[in-house]
């Protein structure tokens, strides 16, 4: 059996356009995830979708690792100079 893949649309995406929509992902989604909030939802998953949950988010974190080892280390000088 195919297990359905959920996919939200953020509906601001299609109202703004791409640095105003940027703008206010950064005023309203901070990168700093609710703890307390996420320990909430994790609290009420079946323990084979938590299983689900901690192979995604460690694939996430394997691929950003690898991501910020390939990175140059002159890519933040250039940034702040153009």
């Amino acid at each position: 059996m195919i297990k359905p893949t959920v996919i939200a649309v953020d509906q601001m995406s299609l109202i703004l356009s791409g640095e105003l929509y940027q703008i206010w992902l950064l005023l309203h989604h901070p990168n700093v995830p609710a703890i307390k909030t996420l320990e909430e939802v994790l609290k009420r998953a079946p323990a084979t979708e938590l299983e689900d949950i901690r192979t995604r988010a460690n694939a996430m974190a394997t691929l950003a690792n690898a991501v910020v080892e390939a990175m140059p280390t002159t890519t933040a000088k250039a940034a702040t100079k153009a």
